[in-house]
């Protein structure tokens, strides 16, 4: 069957041929704190770029890792339903109908963002995805907005999760594996599994009980996703509206915890929206170290 991994492979390549650019190193100049702020490459996003970053503490314990886009990100976005990054001929004409009636592709557009590895903190990089129409459950989550990504799993390991006719559009012994969940006790109790397995990403564990869903059925802004594949936690993803960014207003929320963790390091419990100097900030901060004591 036919299927299509451009954009995928491209960010294979992306990184590939960004590994022998330094990333930027800089030390933020007003920090009383003493913390450095190491930046990823800017990526093209709309009308203006996207980065991530961490800032960190000479202890080594991180600040806050984010995405910054400047202002001109949240224009120009992609209008279409897909990006095609990863398709699958699902009724077997030889074609990909990439539009959401035929639902060949996976929705959204996607974007690889790198920053320097820190030891300690799981998170290896960001895959932020913008959904010009939104994604299932419709009625819910069917309104333009960012998926952000904090991916603990490698890169190459996720790009590996291929296109196929299981849901949603996964090949299907991947499916299994995605299927295949953490022990309860590696994330949030509440959080449960609804099929929202996809290629070249993984399954998505959600809060039922988060207020865009009935009883009070309120206006998705903003909420927190935990991902996982073949038994373990794969990342962090807080998912929030343009129209909630472009208001600007500076929101803090706490990211529901786990009771274990299967690596020891640096795991936030906030998620944080803002805007400053001219940029969109979405960042994970109040970082507390689980696992074994920190090595003095």
């Amino acid at each position: 069957p036919m299927r299509s991994l451009c954009s995928g492979l491209l960010a294979l390549a992306l990184l590939a041929g960004c590994a022998d650019a330094p990333l930027t190193d800089l030390a933020t100049a007003d920090a009383r704190d003493g913390s450095r702020t190491y930046k990823g490459h800017p990526v093209s996003v709309g009308h203006g770029v996207a980065r991530a970053y961490a800032t960190v503490l000479p202890s080594g314990e991180p600040v806050e890792i984010g995405v910054q886009m400047n202002g001109p990100a949240l224009d120009g976005l992609p209008t279409t339903f897909s990006d095609q990054r990863a398709c699958y001929d699902l009724d077997g004409d030889g074609t990909i109908e990439p539009d959401m009636a035929d639902g060949e592709c996976v929705v959204g557009h996607e974007y690889i963002l790198d920053f320097p590895d820190q030891p300690g903190v799981p998170f290896q990089y960001v895959m932020l995805n913008f959904n010009p129409m939104g994604h299932i459950p419709p009625g819910v989550y069917d309104l333009p907005h960012f998926d952000v990504h904090f991916y603990i799993q490698d890169l190459e390991e996720v790009m590996a999760i291929d296109a196929g006719p299981c849901p949603v559009l996964t090949d299907c012994d991947d499916y299994a594996r995605a299927k295949d969940l953490p022990d309860a006790a590696y994330y949030p109790a509440g959080y449960v599994d609804v099929d929202a397995v996809e290629p070249m990403m993984g399954n998505h564990l959600l809060d039922p009980t988060g207020p865009e869903f009935p009883p009070t059925s309120e206006t998705f802004t903003r909420t927190f996703i935990y991902g996982a594949y073949d038994g373990e936690v794969t990342f962090y993803e807080p998912m929030i509206t343009r129209d909630w960014l472009l208001q600007r207003e500076p929101t803090c929320d706490p990211i529901p915890q786990a009771t274990a963790w299967a690596e020891p390091g640096w795991y936030p419990t906030a998620y944080c929206s803002t805007y400053e100097r001219g940029h969109y900030w979405i960042t994970i901060e109040d970082f507390v170290w689980r696992g074994p004591p920190v090595a003095s």
